[in-house]
């Protein structure tokens, strides 16, 4: 549960990293991420966080720093799959649409259910590929 909980951390700063090289035309693959970039997008805190959480288990700071770059591998191959990033990019629509402060666990699954039913955002559609590449 901890290292889901991480990955979730993980994948809000890695799906902004993701947005912004798509949007200028950027490589990103991952081996140019890593946790020292994902800081220059919203990650510091959640960094922080998941490296609190790992020292509840793992007393070697090394086994952690493994540990913690085995998980962002896992978030990495989380939004780089087609459809997780359909539905990241459908729910950041909905935030910038919408502007609220909090979005329910129904809204969302609302949300990510029609993202997969339907065509994506055209907004986003000429910013951001589905395919991750």
């Amino acid at each position: 549960a901890y290292e889901a909980d991480i990955v979730n951390l993980l994948v809000g700063p890695l799906s902004e990293a993701k947005y912004v090289a798509l949007r200028d035309g950027e490589i990103f693959n991952r081996q140019l991420v890593n946790l020292n970039a994902m800081r220059h997008y919203g990650g510091h805190s959640d960094i922080v966080r998941a490296q609190q959480y790992l020292e509840y288990f793992l007393s070697s700071k090394s086994q952690r720093e493994q540990k913690l770059d085995h998980l962002l591998s896992e978030a990495f191959e989380f939004i780089d799959n087609p459809k997780h990033w359909k539905c990241i990019a459908s729910l950041a629509q909905f935030i910038l649409d919408n502007r609220q402060e909090t979005i329910s666990c129904d809204e969302a699954i609302a949300i990510f259910e029609h993202s997969l039913s339907s065509t994506q955002y055209p907004r986003w559609s000429n910013q951001v590929s589905c395919s991750g590449r």
